[in-house]
C-alpha cells in the first residue's frame, strides 16, 4: 500500500511475506515503484524527478513538470508525475523512436524494447489490461503499448501504424476512453492508407480546438445576502484544515474571498459571476482549503460563483494545470456560515468528500 510506504517505507515493503517465486504472478505494485524511486535518491543524491531532468525532460523539451513527493522527500514514483498533453504525446513519440530524440540515443534501444514488450501475463485478453505488462507499460489488446495513468492519462504508442495517442482526463469510464481508440481510431490507423491533407476540414479542426471552453455552471439566483457578507471577516471554529478567517469581497462582477490559514499569509480566489477568472488566482503550496491528495502543488485557479439560493452560495474552482477542480458550497445562517468542500472525483463519483465542514461566524 503506498499510503503505509509513504511513512514506513523500508518496515512495510520489506516485511510483506512473498507469496509467488518473483517473475511467476502478476501484481500491480505501486509500493515496488516508490522503492525505486527512493533507490535512485540514495544512490545519485537527487531525486527522480532530479535525475531525470537533464537526461529526459530537457532534452525533450518538456518544461514546468512537478512530481510530488513524500514527507522524506521523496517523488511517488508510482504516481503524481503531471505532464501536459503535448509532453505525453513527446514521451510517447520519444518511445516510439526506440528512444532516440533529435538524432541523439537518450535510453538504450535493448531497454526500450524490453521495457514495452510483454515480461508477464496478468490475465486472459480479454480486457484492456489484461495483455501483458513490461517495465511499466501495459500492452494495448489492438497492439503497441501505453503509459496509463490514474483517472484517465493516457499516452498510447503503436509502432505498426507509426502513431502515438495522448490523453488527459479525469475519467471515471476508462473502458469506454480506452474503447474508443480500440475500436474507433485504431481501425482507421490500421487501414495505412495514403493521408491526403483537406483544407477545408482542417479548417474547420482549427476553428474548433480555438473554441474550445469549458463553462463554469451558471446560476441565475440574485441573493441581498451579498450586502451582508460584504467586507465581513468570518472567524472559523478549531479545524483539521487549519482554516482560521475567511474575508468576502463582492462587486458587480465578482464575489472574492480572501483566506487566512494557520501558517500562513492570507491569499485571495476571485472568482467571476458566472465566468471564470483566473488572473491573479494562485492556489498555493502548503495549503488546506484545497484538496491534499492531488493537489500538492501551486496551481493557476480558475474560479466562479453563483447563488444557488438566498442563503446558499456555490463557489466552482479548476486548477488549470491538472484535471481536477474543487466546490465550496457556504451556506449562512444569521451570523453563521458552513462551509461544505467536494473534490471534484468525489464530485463525479457521488460520493462525500473526506475533508469535514468548517463552521464559523462573523467577527
Amino acid at each position: 500500500n503506498l499510503c503505509n510506504l509513504l511513512f514506513n517505507r523500508y518496515l512495510t515493503f520489506l516485511s510483506l511475506p512473498i507469496d509467488f517465486e518473483p517473475g511467476t504472478k502478476f501484481l500491480y505494485n505501486s509500493g515496488a515503484s516508490f522503492m525505486l524511486s527512493n533507490i535512485i535518491q540514495k544512490v545519485s543524491g537527487k531525486t527522480a524527478h532530479e535525475y531525470l531532468r537533464p537526461r529526459l525532460f530537457d532534452p525533450l523539451g518538456v518544461v514546468n513538470t512537478t512530481w510530488s513527493t513524500n514527507p522524506e522527500g521523496i517523488n511517488f514514483g508510482a504516481s503524481h508525475l503531471r505532464l501536459t498533453t503535448e509532453d505525453l504525446a513527446k514521451f510517447g513519440q520519444f518511445y516510439l523512436q526506440k528512444g532516440i530524440w533529435k538524432g541523439k540515443q537518450l535510453l538504450d534501444q535493448d531497454y526500450v524494447q524490453a521495457a514495452t514488450s510483454k515480461q508477464i501475463s496478468n490475465g486472459k485478453n480479454d480486457n484492456s489490461w489484461s495483455y501483458g505488462y513490461g517495465y511499466q507499460f501495459w500492452l494495448n489488446p489492438p497492439g503497441g503499448y501505453r503509459a496509463d495513468g490514474a483517472f484517465g492519462q493516457y499516452s498510447m504508442v503503436f509502432p505498426d501504424q507509426n502513431a502515438v495517442v495522448a490523453i488527459n482526463s479525469e475519467s471515471f469510464g476508462k473502458v469506454e476512453t480506452m474503447s474508443v481508440v480500440w475500436d474507433t481510431l485504431w481501425p482507421e490507423l490500421n487501414k495505412k492508407a495514403n493521408l491526403h491533407s483537406d483544407p477545408i476540414e482542417v479548417k474547420k479542426l482549427k476553428k474548433r480546438l480555438e473554441h474550445l471552453h469549458l463553462d463554469p455552471p451558471q446560476y441565475v439566483y440574485a441573493s441581498d445576502q451579498e450586502d451582508k457578507i460584504n467586507n465581513q471577516t468570518y472567524r472559523f471554529d478549531e479545524n483539521d484544515l487549519g482554516i482560521e478567517t475567511l474575508t468576502f469581497q463582492v462587486n458587480k462582477k465578482s464575489i472574492s474571498f480572501l483566506i487566512k490559514e494557520k501558517g500562513l499569509d492570507a491569499y485571495k480566489i476571485r472568482c467571476g459571476r458566472n465566468v471564470w477568472i483566473t488572473k491573479g488566482n494562485i492556489k498555493p503550496l502548503p495549503h488546506s482549503l484545497f484538496s491534499r491528495r492531488r493537489i500538492d502543488f501551486d496551481s493557476i485557479t480558475a474560479a466562479a460563483a453563483g447563488w444557488e439560493a438566498q442563503n446558499i452560495l456555490k463557489i466552482s474552482m479548476r486548477f488549470i494545470e491538472t484535471v481536477h477542480g474543487d466546490y465550496l458550497t457556504f451556506i449562512f445562517d444569521g451570523d453563521q456560515v458552513k462551509i461544505k468542500p467536494l473534490f471534484s472525483i468525489q464530485r463525479a463519483q457521488n460520493k462525500p468528500d473526506d475533508r469535514k465542514d468548517l463552521e464559523g461566524r462573523h467577527i
